[in-house]
């Protein structure tokens, strides 16, 4: 059975549109007049988390709307990067391994973090 491309594309879409709904955003503080950095962040432990609580970016970045995203697995990360829904995000090496191949090829612009003891 060939599936066409229009088909194809509106489930990619569906998709995306479905795990987008499952996230949390805070747009708390923003600002119209001011650019919008979006960062993607996961609740495991991280210096991420130590600078969105405490506003550390916001502080440093005053001229910017800081929109932090929370998502429950790097695949959602890779969803929102797809869909041009963030700017900046966490996620593991597996789903960053996922997203650099095809048909994703998401054209990722740095990787933090170091990869952990046990991965090595």
């Amino acid at each position: 059975m060939k599936i066409s491309m229009k088909f194809t594309s509106l489930l990619a879409v569906a998709v995306s549109a479905l795990a987008l709904a499952g996230c949390a955003v805070d747009n708390s503080g923003s600002d119209a007049t001011k650019e919008t950095i979006r960062i993607g962040y996961q609740s495991f432990p991280s210096g991420d988390l130590i600078v969105k609580n405490n506003k550390w970016l916001e502080e440093a970045l005053p001229d910017f709307n800081i929109k932090w995203i929370k998502f429950d697995s790097g695949a959602d990360v890779n969803t929102a990067f797809i869909a041009k829904e963030l700017d900046f995000g966490a996620l593991g090496s597996s789903p960053v391994a996922r997203g650099l191949s095809a048909p994703l090829n998401i054209p990722y612009k740095g990787v933090g973090e170091q990869i952990d003891e046990i991965r090595r």
